[in-house]
Parts: structure tokens; sequence; C-alpha cells
């Protein structure tokens, strides 16, 4: 005789997750969360707790966390204006607009010229466009969506004959933004805009630096030019004077023909540096957005332009106004959005959808007398088994993450070196400045003297030949030497920031602010 079994009576059924009427439970009907019903619900014993553990674990891997800056250890002087001895009063200058410190109205023209027309810098005005629809793009997917729809349909039976049925109505639906996804995605795309913007200022700074720079190689170049038609000029008026000895029969032609060959080298020395301001003034004219063609500037020297001693920002400032730095932390905060992304996905999803409809026969009686339909829907949707799919993206959002976090570490540190390099740099070609100016003294005296005493016959030829070469060395140094300084100030400019309008710390992270809020 077969006897029944009746189960232990500590143990209990399942729960239930929708009530007999299969709606939403009873308990989420009345106000509740949807991670306090799972605790709820999940029952007691080793069960419920096992499943209020694992609930707990979903929310604590999905809640988002706030972005903190790296820290980064700054040093508190740079290392070269220590090293330094005293010297000029230094300029402060409007960071955002350092090019008036030149003393050029010129340039400043042309650089305004630049921010108007350059193209370069207006694409990257639409790219920081772009990422803008991108936010209001990622924003509209929690908004409420409403639909129209029209539809009719004949349908022939065997027996029945021929049925026509003509529908209008509407629709409506919410996604419920229960795991935060959407608003990690606005926090995303917001970072993004702040990285296009990042890369829009570091174009801004570098086309004003680059504009600068082209400029004053053409001011160089034509003072280069003006050395060369100048020693060009003197050694021509002594190989007149050899000409006219050797006539007399005073001097050899060995002599004549070494002071041609002299004169063949300077003037073939003219054409490069021709090139080099055309070239120069080529590429000012394209910064600018203009053709090449007819492009000219007036300054005829580079001495007429003001090179300012400018006082170096403190370190601890390259966070704010370094181009390379901001940009690094504008992809950090992009890399950190993400990664709260990734985390949300643990959370469920619910939708809402409400919809209404007529339906009729024939359009007459559509709005008179026809079917009204109605339907009401709500849904949730929560992951349980992914074959590891979220965790995977959530362990390439945190590499990510601490991969940018690295480079973030590794553009500060080569921001202080640019820095330090530069200084450097401008203080070791302002000694040599002040040495190359005594050389181009004494190189001129050096021929004067050699020119005075071959004329009087107490020197050789040789000796004012050499002199010669020694003042033309010393001059086109000295020239190199003086754009070189232009050029490095320029370095530091760019290394501070300069031509970048500062953003806080607050306002860089506008990307995920919201995130701990949430």
């Amino acid at each position: 005789m077969m006897t029944r079994r009746t189960p232990p009576r500590n143990r209990r059924a399942a729960p239930r997750f929708l009530d007999p009427a299969g709606g939403l439970p009873a308990r989420w009907r009345a106000g509740r969360s949807p991670a306090l019903g799972v605790l709820r619900i999940a029952g007691s014993g080793v069960r419920g707790a096992c499943a209020s553990l694992v609930a707990l674990l979903m929310i604590g891997c999905s809640t988002p966390v706030a972005y903190q800056r790296p820290t980064v250890e700054l040093p508190g002087h740079w290392q070269a204006k220590a090293d330094a001895a005293p010297a000029a009063p230094e300029t402060a200058i409007v960071w955002d607009r350092w090019w008036p410190e030149f003393g050029s109205d010129e340039l400043n023209s042309l650089a305004a010229a630049a921010l108007a027309g350059n193209q370069e810098l207006a694409a990257a005005q639409q790219r920081v466009l772009l990422a803008r629809a991108l936010v209001d793009s990622a924003a509209s997917a929690s908004a409420p969506t409403l639909d129209a729809q029209a539809d009719a349909s004949r349908t022939r039976r065997s027996g029945s004959g021929t049925s026509t049925t003509l529908g209008l109505g509407v629709s409506a639906a919410l996604d419920l933004d229960l795991n935060g996804a959407s608003a990690r995605a606005v926090d995303a795309a917001t970072g993004r805009v702040q990285q296009r913007e990042a890369a829009r200022e570091t174009l801004g700074a570098s086309l004003l630096v680059d504009l600068s720079e082209q400029y004053f190689r053409i001011l160089s170049a034509l003072d280069r030019l003006e050395i060369a038609r100048a020693n060009i000029a003197n050694a021509e008026s002594l190989l007149t004077l050899l000409k006219s000895r050797q006539q007399a029969g005073a001097v050899a032609s060995l002599e004549v023909v070494r002071q041609e060959g002299l004169v063949a080298t300077l003037r073939a020395g003219v054409a490069p540096l021709e090139q080099q301001r055309r070239s120069a003034l080529a590429a000012l004219a394209v910064l600018t957005g203009r053709a090449p063609q007819g492009f000219g500037v007036q300054a005829t020297s580079l001495s007429a332009v003001r090179l300012p001693a400018l006082a170096a920002a403190l370190p601890v400032q390259l966070l704010e106004r370094h181009p390379e730095v901001r940009q690094a932390e504008a992809e950090l905060i992009v890399a950190h959005a993400d990664l709260n992304a990734a985390r949300s996905a643990w959370l469920p999803r619910g939708r809402i959808d409400v919809g209404a409809a007529l339906e009729s026969a024939t359009l007459a009686a559509l709005f008179n007398g026809a079917t009204v339909i109605g339907s009401l829907g709500a849904g949730m949707l929560a992951p349980l088994i992914d074959g590891g799919r979220i965790r995977a993206q959530l362990n390439a959002a945190t590499a990510r993450r601490d991969e940018v976090t690295h480079l973030y570490r590794q553009a500060v540190l080569a921001a202080l070196r640019d820095v330090e390099d530069r200084l450097s740099a401008l203080r070791t070609l302002a000694e040599q400045a002040t040495q190359q100016q005594r050389v181009v003294e004494f190189a001129q005296a050096s021929l004067r003297m050699a020119d005075l005493r071959y004329r009087n016959g107490a020197t050789d030829y040789a000796t004012v030949l050499d002199a010669q070469r020694v003042l033309l060395a010393a001059q086109d140094s000295q020239a190199i030497t003086h754009l070189a300084r232009y050029s490095q100030t320029l370095g530091l400019v760019r290394a501070l920031g300069g031509g970048v309008p500062p953003i806080g710390p607050g306002n860089l992270a506008l990307a995920v602010s919201r995130a701990a809020s949430r």
C-alpha cells in the first residue's frame, strides 16, 4: 500500500513575485522601492539571507562614485627659478590674452583674424556643438514618448465574406530609469562635451602660439636678410678697392679672387633666407584663414617687438591651465562616467506603456460609435544570468579608468618638465645673448681695424677676409639666438596654458557632479 508523504512544516513555498491578480506585488504597489521589495519578498531563513545579500551586493556594485581628481605630488616652486640669479622684474600677464604683452599692434590684429577665420578652430567648435547635441539625445532616452498610429486592414474569410477594419490611436511610453543607466549616459555625454571643449581650447592656444611663432620667423628672416645685404655691401666695397689696386699692380689676383668668392657666398645665402620668409608668410596667412597669395606684413624687424619676461605660474596651477593636462583630465572624467554607467547595469529597468485606440469597420463610424480600446502595461527587467557580460564590461570600464588615470599623472609630469625646460632655456639664452652681443661688438671692431690697417698697408688681405667671416657668423648667430628667445617665450606661454580660459575642478567635473546625489 502506497503512502502519501507530506512536506515538512518548516519548508516554505517559493515566494511569488506577482499577486493572484497578475499585477505588481502588493508591497511594491504600496510605494516601496524595487530594491526594498527584493529584500522583503526574499523570505526568511538561509535562502532569504542569501537573497538579501545578493541584492545588497548588486546595489553596492551599482552605486555611482563621485569623481575625484587623482592626487599628484607637485613641487612648491620651479627649480630653474630657484637656481637663477635675480633678474629684471617679471610681467604678470592675463593668460587669456597674452599676445598684447609683445607690444605689436599688427600681432594683435593677426590674432583677432585667426580666432575669427581659422578653419580648424571653426571645425573644433562644430565638434563641441555635436557633443552637446549628443547630450540632448542621451537625455531624451528617459523622457516620455507619445506616438500616433493609423491602420487599415481588409480580411477575406471563406464562408463569411470580407471584413474591413479601420483603426486610429495613440500610445505613450515611459522608461523608468530605475538603474540610473540614462542618467549615467547623460553624465558620460556631458563629459565628452568637456573633452571637446578642452580640445578646442587647446587648439586655440596652439593656434595663437603658432601664429606668433610664424610672425616672429618672418621678422627674424628680414633681420637676417638685412645683415646679409649689409655684409654684401661691405664685401663688394672691399672688392672694388682690391680690383683698383690690382689694376695698379699693388695686389695679386689671388686676393681679388678670394674676395669675389666671399661675395658670391654671401649672395648665395640670401636665397634660403628669402625662402624661409616666404614659407613663414604663407603659413601665417593660412593660420588666419586667408590664402597666401597677396598676403604680407608691415613690420620689418624683430627688434620692434617687445620681449616680455613672463612670470611663471605656480606648479599647482598647471592642473587648471596646461592644455594637455586639462585634456587628459577631461578624458578621465569621461572614463569615470562610463564606469558608473557600467555599474548601473546590475539594477533592474522598468517601462510603462499606455495606449488608446478607436476601431470600426467604416471611416464614418470611426468617430461615431467606434469600438474604444485601451491598454495599460508595466514591466521590469533585471539581470540574473548573463554569462558574465556585465562583469566583463565593468572590468573593461575599470581598466580604462585606471589607464586614463596613469595617463593623466604622466601628463602632469610632462607639463612640469616642459615648464622647467622652458625656464632653463630662457635663462641660458639670455646669458648667451649677452655674450653674443659682446662677440658682435668685438668682431665689428676687429673688422674696422683690419680694414684700416689693410688700406694703410699695415696688414695682409687674409686678416681682413677672416675678420669679415667672423663678423658675418657672429651677426647671424646673434639673430638666430634672438629668435630663439622669442620662440622659448612662446613655448613657456604654451606650457603654462596661455590662451586657455581657466577652469576649476568643480566646473571641469561637471560630467559626473550629479552622480553622488543619485
